[in-house]
């Protein structure tokens, strides 16, 4: 099930401060958005790796920093160095894992940084197809976040907050079918959207199973939960569907 959402912090100025950030970062291009979102994913495997500081073989918090930083800069090269960077981030997290911390303590130190470096690439890669596409994932995801924070906040069931997140991504993408072709052609629309309404409440679940203290501040990683495996799908389906 979704997780609710937290009460604790200034949630709407953050949503409102970040999403505004993005927008303005995909307008300077590439290499600002990996910038932009390698500071993002540093904080966030940063953030949850110290969540665990109590955990037998806990990950390790430098190098989930620079892994997951350092995915959304070599992604500015394409899927080449999104892809090598995900394997240097992973091999060194196993290597640092076999000689320091142990197996599980270098596989979490891994997934962390491939996890959030990952998601945070994503906008990278589907910014070389226009901005018109990245500012579409980005609303999409964007109304998600707002309509799960605004709907769930003193909802009787947890299902609620969620519930109106997929509306307001489904009642987005209705919009995008009918006024941006291009590049939105044919059936792209509604796959991308009905992927992202689906997909976006298990990022957030996700997350929130990677956090080890859920009392630990982890507002780095709140900021890219929903993209965690929306982004990713973006990423790969953007070429096929919109035929870039």
């Amino acid at each position: 099930m979704p997780a609710a959402p937290h009460l604790d912090g200034p949630h709407i100025r953050l949503g409102l401060a970040w999403a505004a950030g993005t927008g303005v970062v995909a307008l300077l291009g590439v290499v600002w958005m990996a910038l932009w979102m390698g500071a993002a994913a540093a904080l966030a495997a940063l953030q949850v790796a110290r969540s665990a500081h109590r955990a037998p073989q806990r990950p390790s918090p430098a190098l989930a920093t620079a892994g997951a930083g350092l995915v959304p800069l070599a992604a500015v090269a394409g899927w080449v160095g999104c892809v090598s960077g995900l394997a240097l981030t992973t091999g060194l997290s196993l290597l640092w894992g076999r000689t320091h911390g142990g197996r599980v303590a270098g596989r979490r130190t891994g997934a962390l940084a491939a996890a959030f470096g990952l998601a945070a690439a994503s906008p990278v890669l589907v910014l070389r197809h226009g901005l018109a596409v990245v500012l579409v994932l980005l609303a999409l995801v964007a109304a998600y976040d707002a309509s799960v924070y605004i709907v769930g906040t003193g909802a009787s069931t947890a299902w609620e907050g969620p519930a109106a997140g997929v509306a307001a991504v489904l009642s987005l993408t209705l919009g995008v079918a009918g006024v941006l072709v291009p590049p939105f052609r044919g059936p792209s629309p509604w796959i991308l959207g009905g992927l992202t309404a689906a997909l976006a409440p298990a990022g957030v679940v996700a997350v929130s199973r990677l956090v080890a203290d859920p009392h630990a501040p982890v507002q780095g990683a709140r900021r890219l939960d929903s993209l965690l495996l929306v982004g990713p799908v973006w990423a790969v389906l953007a070429a096929p569907l919109l035929g870039r």
